[in-house]
């Protein structure tokens, strides 16, 4: 079901997305699919978190080290596929849907818990400015990453992750 979502989304968008079109793409009846998720856009945003589910906080020994592997994983979760045209259909839909909006808000909460975890330990080691702005790295980081996959439809790979690692850490390093 999931993946007929998916699929659906990325065929005719977010908004025409149907429960009824999902049922018949996967072959079962609404009942199903309203007995696992209920709403819409719980079933739209359980199938997007397929695309990229809550990430692991690597710990590699430096800050560095840890936000490449949380931004190598985004871009790869991300960029390929549906899942950048997915991802920008949300993202223009949760401005107008409360619920979708909450339940966006609650799985990227989910999502950015890795890179506080990264970047508390990271404080403890001294290899930030004292009184650096977490969430707002966050923002900088995967904001770039996001930026270019669904904006500017450009990949994201190694080379430019170390770019945009090099920029904003030259900003928030002693």
């Amino acid at each position: 079901m999931l993946e007929a979502t998916l699929a659906l989304v990325a065929e005719v968008g977010f908004t025409a997305t149907t429960v009824e079109a999902v049922a018949t793409r996967a072959g079962v009846g609404r009942a199903t699919i309203y007995r696992r998720w209920p709403s819409r856009e719980a079933l739209l945003m359980a199938a997007a978190g397929e695309l990229a589910g809550p990430a692991p906080a690597p710990d590699t020994g430096s800050l560095r080290g840890d936000l490449e592997e949380i931004l190598i994983g985004l871009a790869d979760d991300l960029g390929s596929g549906p899942a950048p045209s997915v991802l920008a259909d949300i993202a223009a839909e949760a401005g107008r849907n409360p619920e979708l909006r909450r339940l966006l808000d609650a799985h990227i909460h989910a999502r950015r818990q890795a890179s506080l975890e990264v970047l508390e330990r990271a404080a403890a080691r001294g290899e930030l400015h004292a009184g650096t702005a977490h969430e707002i790295v966050i923002d900088l980081l995967a904001g770039a990453v996001l930026y270019r996959l669904t904006l500017r439809a450009s990949a994201v790979d190694a080379s430019i992750i170390a770019e945009i690692l090099d920029t904003v850490l030259e900003g928030i390093s002693p």
